[in-house]
């Protein structure tokens, strides 16, 4: 007469993990939506010629082990090894699959193929990237339709520059760390890249940075 009671550990086991896989599901959905948005946000001004040349695993791959890597408009994507502290700007080539920056990505600064150009802090919309150097007391954007850099010499002077360039992302730039983690945090409450500005329109813009961080507590 006391079988019964076996029942109630079992089924709350099986209740426990069909709600696990719920959850596992949602944040997977999430994921995929997350990466389709801020696909669809990348290539925005990419013409349908550029979009056919993106190659499989462009904007999906993180990197593995010490390498961590994030998209930009194609055909350029930040890099770092060992730590996110400092971020290295890098175009694909196309002579490789994404999983091997060796063949398949080059250094991209002003003394290019010499070095490329490191970062610790940074922000960007569509259109351009803004960032500090890394050891240096500059500051610069990147224009990623013309590949043309743009350097200065104080944050006021980048922020001016870059607004008469139609530049419509977040009026501050954040470290290298803080923006690789908000990049990938698709289970937080954002839309595209949590880095730029939120506007008027909520459907259509991404969420503040200070918006995701709120949400990841």
């Amino acid at each position: 007469m006391k079988r019964p009671l076996l029942l109630i550990p079992l089924l709350a086991l099986a209740l426990y993990g069909c709600i696990d896989q719920n959850k596992a599901a949602a944040l997977a959905q999430k994921k995929q939506d997350g990466l389709v948005a801020r696909k669809n946000y990348l290539e925005s001004r990419l013409d349908e010629t550029a979009k056919k040349s993106v190659p499989d695993g462009f904007y999906d791959y993180e990197g593995q082990r010490d390498w961590f890597r994030m998209p930009l408009v194609f055909p350029y994507e930040l890099d770092a090894v060992d730590t996110t502290d400092i971020l290295w700007l890098f175009r694909h080539n196309g002579k490789g699959p994404v999983s091997d920056p060796n063949r398949s990505s080059d250094q991209v600064g002003r003394e290019t193929p010499n070095l490329p150009e490191t970062f610790s802090r940074l922000s960007m919309d569509d259109s351009m990237l803004l960032f500090q150097s890394h050891n240096k007391n500059e500051f610069g954007l990147f224009l990623f339709s013309s590949g043309a850099f743009e350097f200065f010499v104080s944050e006021t002077e980048l922020f001016d520059a870059a607004r008469k360039h139609g530049y419509a992302g977040s009026a501050n730039l954040i470290t290298a760390s803080a923006f690789y983690d908000a990049y990938w945090a698709f289970e937080k409450p954002w839309i595209v890249i949590p880095v730029l500005h939120t506007s008027t329109s909520a459907t259509n813009a991404p969420a503040s940075h200070a918006d995701s961080a709120e949400g990841a507590e």
